[in-house]
């Protein structure tokens, strides 16, 4: 018997095949992306308001803890947002926002920025050489990514520096959605 003349079955994919996947592939690609670099836009912001509220609860903490005062800032070093130690070391280290974060801030009854905000012995913003809100004042940060239209807001609201976080809502810090 000749083995020569058995018939095999071809196997692989033709041109048009792969061509078809290539397409198909490219589509989903195209429909995709966008929305997954939203999504990372959108996690910059939330880690960018996170790290901000996280250094102001630990100076205030730092603060009360030392019974002593405790500034600190937010600064923009080589296009970079970072928060920092202004005078002593209440910060246990510097935080860098994530690329691409912007920082904007307001206050209720000041035009001026409030920055550096500064957190007395006893947990209080601001002393005689700084700015104090009244008790209905506040400081408003606004945390916000150039591709993103949905902005998220830090609120340090009153003489005892109540800190929460919200969406911004018509140039209003909205803590009820968050």
């Amino acid at each position: 018997m000749k083995l020569w003349n058995v018939p095999r079955k071809e196997s692989g994919f033709t041109l048009i095949e792969v061509l078809a996947v290539t397409v198909i592939i490219g589509i989903i690609g195209a429909i995709a992306v966008p929305n997954v670099l939203g999504q990372l836009n959108k996690a910059r912001i939330s880690d960018g308001v996170a790290q901000i509220e996280g250094a102001f609860k630990e100076a205030k903490r730092q603060a009360t803890s030392r019974k002593q005062s405790c500034t600190i800032q937010i600064a923009n070093v080589g296009g970079n947002v970072i928060v920092q130690n202004q005078a002593g070391s209440c910060l246990l280290e510097t935080r860098q926002l994530p690329d691409g974060v912007t920082v904007g801030f307001n206050t209720t009854n000041d035009s001026t920025i409030p920055l550096p905000i500064q957190f007395s012995g006893k947990g209080n913003i601001g002393n005689t050489d700084t700015y104090i809100p009244s008790n209905t004042g506040s400081w408003t940060i606004t945390v916000a990514h150039d591709d993103i239209d949905s902005p998220k807001c830090l609120e340090i609201a009153g003489l005892f520096g109540d800190i929460q976080t919200g969406v911004v809502q018509g140039g209003n810090c909205n803590t009820d959605l968050n």
